[in-house]
Protein backbone atom coordinates (compact mmCIF):
# COMPACT_ATOMS: atom_id res chain seq x y z
CA UNK A 1 0.00 0.00 0.00
CA UNK A 2 2.98 1.97 0.64
CA UNK A 3 4.71 1.63 -2.71
CA UNK A 4 1.45 2.43 -4.45
CA UNK A 5 1.16 6.06 -2.37
CA UNK A 6 4.61 6.36 -3.32
CA UNK A 7 3.87 5.78 -6.96
CA UNK A 8 1.25 8.03 -6.98
CA UNK A 9 2.79 10.85 -5.11
CA UNK A 10 5.29 10.79 -7.14
CA UNK A 11 2.89 11.19 -10.71
CA UNK A 12 1.56 13.68 -9.45
CA UNK A 13 3.98 15.58 -8.62
CA UNK A 14 5.91 15.26 -12.02
CA UNK A 15 2.34 16.02 -13.65
CA UNK A 16 2.21 19.08 -11.39
CA UNK A 17 5.32 20.81 -11.94
CA UNK A 18 5.25 21.29 -8.35
CA UNK A 19 9.03 20.81 -8.37
CA UNK A 20 9.47 23.63 -10.52
CA UNK A 21 7.25 25.79 -9.07
CA UNK A 22 8.59 25.59 -5.56
CA UNK A 23 12.00 25.58 -6.71
CA UNK A 24 11.56 29.21 -7.19
CA UNK A 25 10.23 29.76 -3.85
CA UNK A 26 12.49 30.96 -0.41
CA UNK A 27 11.76 28.10 2.12
CA UNK A 28 11.85 28.77 5.49
CA UNK A 29 12.42 26.48 8.94
CA UNK A 30 10.01 23.68 8.50
CA UNK A 31 8.87 20.78 11.42
CA UNK A 32 7.02 17.72 10.20
CA UNK A 33 5.01 16.04 13.08
CA UNK A 34 4.23 13.10 12.00
CA UNK A 35 3.70 9.10 13.57
CA UNK A 36 5.08 5.92 12.31
CA UNK A 37 2.31 4.41 11.34
CA UNK A 38 0.90 7.33 9.22
CA UNK A 39 0.52 6.90 5.75
CA UNK A 40 -0.86 10.99 5.22
CA UNK A 41 3.36 11.21 7.45
CA UNK A 42 4.98 9.15 4.87
CA UNK A 43 3.42 10.88 1.90
CA UNK A 44 4.25 14.39 3.21
CA UNK A 45 8.02 13.32 4.02
CA UNK A 46 8.21 12.04 0.78
CA UNK A 47 6.36 14.91 -0.79
CA UNK A 48 8.66 17.55 1.02
CA UNK A 49 11.61 15.68 0.37
CA UNK A 50 10.53 15.49 -3.52
CA UNK A 51 10.80 19.12 -3.52
CA UNK A 52 14.07 19.65 -2.23
CA UNK A 53 12.39 21.32 1.64
CA UNK A 54 14.90 20.21 4.45
CA UNK A 55 12.74 19.87 7.54
CA UNK A 56 12.99 18.69 11.01
CA UNK A 57 11.20 15.53 11.58
CA UNK A 58 9.09 15.21 15.39
CA UNK A 59 7.43 11.83 15.93
CA UNK A 60 4.32 12.38 18.38
CA UNK A 61 4.47 9.46 20.11
CA UNK A 62 7.99 9.24 20.88
CA UNK A 63 8.11 12.62 23.28
CA UNK A 64 6.54 13.62 26.66
CA UNK A 65 6.69 17.32 25.68
CA UNK A 66 2.89 18.79 26.17
CA UNK A 67 3.50 21.47 23.63
CA UNK A 68 4.33 18.39 20.77
CA UNK A 69 1.57 16.70 21.79
CA UNK A 70 -0.58 19.57 21.63
CA UNK A 71 -0.03 20.30 18.32
CA UNK A 72 -0.53 16.84 17.09
CA UNK A 73 -4.03 16.81 18.73
CA UNK A 74 -6.01 17.29 16.21
CA UNK A 75 -4.16 14.49 14.13
CA UNK A 76 -0.86 13.98 11.68
CA UNK A 77 0.40 15.29 9.77
CA UNK A 78 0.97 18.57 10.50
CA UNK A 79 3.87 20.43 8.69
CA UNK A 80 4.75 23.95 10.82
CA UNK A 81 6.33 27.11 8.94
CA UNK A 82 6.93 30.17 10.13
CA UNK A 83 3.69 31.42 8.36
CA UNK A 84 1.44 29.08 10.13
CA UNK A 85 0.47 25.10 10.55
CA UNK A 86 -0.72 23.10 8.10
CA UNK A 87 -3.25 20.31 9.23
CA UNK A 88 -2.87 16.82 6.49
CA UNK A 89 -1.63 16.43 3.70
CA UNK A 90 -2.44 19.20 0.94
CA UNK A 91 -0.16 20.03 -1.42
CA UNK A 92 -1.43 22.78 -2.51
CA UNK A 93 -1.51 24.87 1.08
CA UNK A 94 2.26 22.78 1.52
CA UNK A 95 3.19 25.31 -1.95
CA UNK A 96 1.38 28.14 -0.51
CA UNK A 97 2.54 28.07 2.76
CA UNK A 98 6.30 27.71 1.22
CA UNK A 99 5.93 30.53 -1.04
CA UNK A 100 7.06 33.61 -0.36
CA UNK A 101 4.78 36.21 -2.64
Amino acid sequence: MRTILIAIMAIMLSLSGASAQVAHCQTQEVVLYMTTWCSQCHAARWYLNAIGVDFFEIDVEKTDNEEVREIARGGVPVIATERGKIRGFDVTAIKMNLCVR
